[in-house]
């Protein structure tokens, strides 16, 4: 499976825990940025439907 951590980050989940989990199913790890803004996901929540180009304004 192609693997991207950055999903499970934002959700709460443990990329490590997950690749560990998941073995030799792995055949490719997709690596990107994500970074949570404390501040904005403690009011609105993680699923944020702002558009992409807000980027200052979403969780």
């Amino acid at each position: 499976m192609n693997f991207d951590p950055s999903h499970l980050f934002w959700m709460g989940g443990d990329p490590i825990s997950a690749l560990r989990e998941l073995g030799s199913a792995v055949y490719h790890v997709y690596a990107k940025d994500v970074r949570l803004e404390i501040g904005i996901y403690g009011v609105q929540g993680l699923i944020d439907v702002k558009p992409m180009g807000r980027f200052a304004d979403r969780s």
